[in-house]
């Protein structure tokens, strides 16, 4: 849900689920770990949230305009945008603002 943190698990688990009230969004973030590690977080943007580079660094704009400005060049993004990038990223966005951010770097 869009209030709910990242929850981790590994991906050669079976895991079930049961749905207790209408559709959900599934977003999953997976990486070999022998060869990769990775981070999944969400941040609301109330206030600006600097993102360090690290690997790869994958911004979803989850609600609301989200704005993200790195060193040669800011964007603005509506809910459903991505942005990947391999630089620092500063974002941020108006009262309501949320995004998923996802980082992959390697071993």
């Amino acid at each position: 849900t869009p209030v709910t943190a990242a929850y981790a698990f590994p991906g050669d688990v079976p895991v079930t689920a049961t749905l207790t009230d209408g559709p959900v969004e599934d977003l999953n973030l997976m990486t070999r770990r022998a060869i990769f590690a990775h981070s999944m977080r969400r941040v609301a943007l109330a206030q600006p949230v600097a993102v360090l580079a690290r690997g790869v660094t994958v911004v979803l704009s989850e609600r609301g305009a989200v704005r993200a400005k790195t060193s040669a060049d800011s964007v603005v993004m509506d809910a459903g945008d991505t942005l990947v990038c391999d630089k620092d990223v500063l974002l941020t966005g108006d009262a309501g603002s949320q995004a998923i951010v996802m980082q992959v770097w390697g071993r």
